[in-house]
């Protein structure tokens, strides 16, 4: 007796065995691994690999072919933006990752700026040179910016702030404004030392506090504190004051903080309560100079100091607030210990009392620095 064949329709896609009763579709039945797989925005065919576009579309491959993938984020796109290392980027990258060189006109990830305010990108920068006293590229010594504030004994006016070079690893950094008086005879020696000795690391500024010719203001780009401690050359400072640079009462020294180095606003808080212990041991030593008095009431106008000011009375002399000072006897050469604290008068804020509590001698005896 023959036997009888069942003919069985294959996957019009894969050609794959279909069971009885397959799923039909418009241009034949398929398989169930056919039927789940999507369909190509472009052609409308099913797609067995994938390629994304950067509007979360999907491509066959043929169709994939005509379009191009962004270098940056790997999806597909219509762009025609190119890039310096002959690829195209999208338009999301392109606005968030990449600057236009003005040079070759392509884009790039890592650009150098032009003391005219536009970029370039690094091979395009090889045509140019650093600025003696910042970052930004030049044709030639000094950039516009910074040949134009400055002066013919190569000193800055006070407004000059160039854009800022880091040295060192962060995210503290600090910047050092030492104001430094000469006499006027030694005024270019002076500028000479501290010029030489600098390099790209500062730069010199007028300053009002000091006076035209009288002297300058040496202001260093932000440092790490490591890298200040290594490489910043202190000797200048040495050999400053030998040619007869020195200061007084008149001038100061501020050092800039970086806001990346402050982890929080507990942190900050902390920061400047330790500041303001040290204000009240500085008015205290200076209670009697209009200056210090001018410094007051232009702090006091800041809600945060006036907060910290009157709800504290912990000094600081150089170390933390809880910590002690250490002396000798003048009479006897005994070591012995204080508390610094302030007591308030009960009818005023304005008066306020500064107490020693001396104590046993609480550390190793030193070298005699007390």
């Amino acid at each position: 007796m023959p036997t009888t064949l069942t003919a069985r329709t294959p996957c019009a896609r894969c050609a794959a065995t279909l069971p009885d009763d397959p799923p039909g579709h418009d241009r034949g039945s398929l398989c169930a691994a056919c039927e789940s797989l999507p369909f190509c925005d472009d052609c409308g065919d099913r797609v067995t690999t994938v390629h994304t576009t950067v509007d979360d579309g999907t491509l066959c491959t043929d169709c994939a072919a005509r379009w191009r993938e962004c270098e940056c984020c790997e999806l597909y796109t219509s762009s025609e933006d190119r890039t310096v290392n002959d690829g195209v980027v999208c338009d999301g990258c392109r606005d968030y990752h990449y600057w236009w060189c003005s040079e070759c006109r392509l884009y790039a990830r890592s650009v150098r700026l032009l003391d005219n305010d536009e970029n370039v990108c690094v091979d395009c920068a090889d045509q140019y040179r650093e600025c003696l006293d910042c970052d930004r590229l030049t044709s030639s010594t000094y950039c516009a910016y910074c040949d134009a504030h400055q002066r013919d004994d190569r000193i800055y006016d006070y407004t000059y702030k160039p854009d800022p070079v880091f040295h060192g690893d962060g995210p503290v950094y600090l910047g050092l404004e030492l104001e430094v008086k000469t006499p006027s005879r030694a005024l270019e020696d002076c500028v000479d030392i501290a010029t030489g000795h600098l390099g790209r690391i500062g730069y010199l500024k007028e300053d009002g506090s000091i006076g035209y010719g009288n002297g300058f203001e040496l202001v260093t780009h932000p440092m790490s504190y490591t890298w200040a401690i290594e490489e910043f050359p202190w000797k200048v400072l040495r050999e400053l004051r030998v040619r007869g640079a020195y200061i007084d009462n008149e001038v100061g020294i501020h050092v800039h903080v970086s806001r990346d180095g402050f982890d929080s606003p507990a942190h900050v808080y902390r920061w400047m309560k330790f500041h303001v212990a040290i204000l009240r041991g500085a008015f205290g030593l200076y209670r009697t100079s209009p200056r210090a008095r001018e410094l007051f009431d232009h702090l006091k106008r800041d809600r945060d100091f006036r907060r910290i000011w009157n709800s504290g009375l912990k000094v600081a002399y150089a170390r933390q607030p809880n910590e002690l000072a250490h002396l000798r006897d003048p009479a006897t050469g005994e070591p012995y210990s204080i508390s610094i604290d302030i007591s308030e008068l009960a009818d005023t804020r304005d008066i306020r009392v500064c107490q020693a509590f001396r104590q046993p001698h609480t550390r190793p005896i030193e070298s005699p620095r007390y």
